[in-house]
């Protein structure tokens, strides 16, 4: 079948079983159901900064650019780590990741994010973090802090660069240059940080030689990961499509040039350098074993075994109010259903390029997933392959339906 059509058949039948789920049977925590947010086992934990100095065009994220209000936010994102964290913790519960991201998590002064930092270390972090990292705009780049960030455990940082052409930038809205962007980046990795940079490809004025060339300076630069986007605007189906198209021949294209290069292909839009530098908290969510989630701030998703999966509070008024009464600003979803969270879980975690064990996502869900019908639908369409390896069932993507297939996760966003 056609893959553009598998794709849409898939979109027609899960968009409005993710919506039913994510709308119609969701209720705010109250401070009873405080303690089911704590993980039980292995974790990782997202902290959200929503605040740019401007907010680019097209951008999916929850930011704002009033960053006067940046001290205030972090004064309840402190008093929400607090909230939580004077639940009793699992002595079970290993931290293996905590991710800044926004926003512009860079734009917080040092003292601020110190202040951050010495909450999560009272409350959640007992040892060795393997991965701390932070999000950076060029704009923001101080090559001051980066001394500053190394003595607060931070390791890794990611810098959302998106292109090295200024035609691109500026259909963007973003407010630096392309010798601020490559200043950035020749820094950072004078000074030996492991760090990603964004790279985004699918702009009106971008051609696709300017996006390989983008690619080809960044993989020349010392960077250590490298994350791909393609840009998706709301359009009409038919010239959505076409976009599609042109972008699946950049993608197929730059997955080989990252091979040569030889780094790892190891989620759809990720390329890390070695097996080093694969980002903890990537995997930590969507590799088996998955990870449990905590999520502090005004966006973001999460999951733990007791709550389930659970999104945070969009808006700042929202957040605040319900910090101010106890309870943790977040919503739970149930369903009578329970194949459908488990869909969730494994539209996220098919992205992962390696292949899923079908007796470890038993052992971890209870269920093969090959009975789950989301499952039974891809491999129908073709997205995925199902072969029995040495008396082990493995599950991976089909490379030639990857695109496709990120295309049906970010349509259902």
């Amino acid at each position: 079948m056609e893959k553009a059509i598998a794709r849409q058949k898939l979109l027609q039948k899960y968009i409005p079983i993710v919506r039913d789920y994510f709308t119609t049977n969701k209720r705010a925590a109250s401070i009873e159901d405080l303690c089911k947010f704590m993980p039980t086992g292995g974790y990782t934990i997202y902290v959200h900064i929503p605040f740019c100095e401007n907010v680019c065009r097209d951008c999916p994220f929850e930011t704002d650019s009033n960053v006067e209000g940046i001290e205030k936010y972090c004064d309840y994102l402190i008093k929400e780590i607090e909230l939580l964290g004077s639940c009793t913790a699992n002595e079970e519960a290993k931290l293996a990741a905590i991710y800044f991201g926004g926003g512009t998590p860079s734009l917080l002064p040092v003292n601020t994010l110190t202040k951050i930092m010495e909450k999560l270390e009272h409350y959640f972090i007992k040892d060795h973090v393997p991965e701390i990292s932070l999000e950076m705009n060029p704009r923001s780049f101080e090559l001051s802090k980066l001394a500053a960030y190394r003595d607060l455990g931070i390791n890794r940082l990611s810098l959302g660069i998106q292109s090295f052409n200024e035609a691109p930038l500026k259909e963007m809205g973003r407010t630096y240059t392309v010798d601020t962007a490559r200043y950035a980046v020749q820094e950072i990795a004078k000074a030996g940080w492991n760090f990603n940079i964004d790279l985004m490809y699918g702009f009106d004025v971008q051609t696709p030689q300017m996006f390989y060339d983008d690619v080809d300076y960044a993989i020349n630069s010392g960077v250590s990961h490298i994350a791909t986007y393609n840009l998706m605007r709301s359009m009409s189906q038919d010239k959505k499509e076409r976009a599609l198209s042109d972008q699946s021949e950049m993608y197929y294209h730059i997955r080989t040039v990252f091979e040569k290069a030889g780094f790892i292909n190891y989620f759809i839009s990720e390329f890390a350098r070695s097996e080093d530098t694969t980002c903890h908290y990537t995997n930590g969510k969507f590799e088996l074993p998955k990870k449990e989630n905590l999520c502090f701030g005004t966006s973001g998703s999460g999951g733990s075994r007791t709550a389930g999966l659970f999104k945070k509070f969009k808006g700042r008024d929202s957040y605040m109010q319900s910090i101010e009464k106890g309870v943790f600003p977040a919503f739970l979803f149930h369903s009578d259903d329970p194949h459908i969270p488990l869909t969730l879980f494994l539209m996220n975690m098919l992205r992962y390029t390696g292949k899923m064990d079908a007796a470890m996502f038993k052992q971890d869900f209870g269920v093969n997933p090959t009975e789950i019908e989301f499952m039974r639908d891809l491999e129908k369409y073709g997205f995925i392959n199902i072969e029995d390896e040495l008396l082990a069932q493995k599950i991976s993507i089909n490379e030639d339906y990857s695109f496709q297939y990120n295309a049906f996760c970010n349509d259902m966003r």
